[in-house]
């Protein structure tokens, strides 16, 4: 393996057999006879017999300690970006334990809070526990209780995970959910609004707001600190054969992505 830093950048086709070059110490021109040859192969075979044809023994055994992977993340700010400034990019958890985080004190503004500690979602100073789909008793609201698991789950079970892509059009990246118009937690915090028939409307107020705006954030990643394995060969095979979605990452919790590597677009 190379010691030099590579980056595998999977939203453009043509520098993947470059950058497995650089990162396997394997001449192009193999790699790209082996590709060549392959044709039309599903790519599970491929990366068995790429491991066969260059004796290597398990993908478990690369060094990934010089690999990076090119990532996209959309983003929403009312304080042009001041808090990634200052903070990083972050995961939910980080966010909701800041008592003057952007998201807390915007809900807060509406009279809702998550208080991370007690594992509570407060709504008009009424708490609703926050459980996975083991713990409740389904004797209450049906609607309500899904839209409390999502949350549970998205900050205890993943940990508040930050979400980006490594391999998608640019048009499926901006129609993704509602992350390009406000923090997707707000979604699920609306449905229990409607569900209690309040008039407050998160995703909306939060888009609304004058200060609002939505960037594309674009940046490398160790790809060591993705939580769900890297599957590299079959991610390089699927985008040389002409896969340009379903790359989707969650990057781990904790994981600090300072503002200065970052490279910022205005949607």
């Amino acid at each position: 393996m190379n010691d030099k830093k590579v980056v595998f950048n999977f939203f453009q086709a043509d520098t993947i057999i470059q950058s497995m070059s650089d990162f396997l110490n394997i001449e192009k021109e193999q790699i790209k006879k082996f590709v060549e040859d392959s044709g039309d192969k599903e790519v599970k075979t491929m990366v068995k017999e790429f491991l066969q044809k260059f004796n290597i023994i398990d993908e478990s055994n690369f060094n990934f300690n010089n690999c990076y992977i090119k990532l996209k993340h959309i983003t929403t700010c009312h304080d042009k970006l001041e808090s990634i400034k200052k903070f990083g990019l972050r995961d939910l958890v980080f966010v909701l334990k800041q008592d003057d985080s952007e998201l807390r004190k915007f809900l807060k503004q509406r009279n809702i809070d998550i208080i991370y500690e007690e594992k509570k979602l407060i709504i008009c100073e009424k708490e609703y526990e926050l459980k996975g789909s083991y713990d409740y008793n389904y004797s209450i609201d049906l609607h309500n209780t899904r839209d409390l698991e999502i949350i549970y789950n998205k900050i205890y079970h993943y940990n508040g995970e930050i979400e980006a892509f490594f391999r998608e059009t640019y048009d499926n990246m901006i129609r993704y959910s509602e992350v390009i118009h406000a923090p997707e937690i707000l979604t699920s915090i609306d449905n229990i609004l409607r569900n209690l028939h309040k008039d407050i409307h998160l995703v909306s107020d939060w888009h609304n707001l004058k200060e609002f705006q939505n960037f594309m954030l674009e940046f490398d990643l160790p790809i060591t600190k993705l939580t769900h394995g890297n599957h590299l060969l079959t991610n390089c095979f699927e985008t040389i054969q002409g896969c340009r979605s379903n790359g989707y990452a969650a990057i781990s919790s904790g994981t600090e992505i300072k503002f200065n590597i970052l490279k910022i677009s205005k949607l």
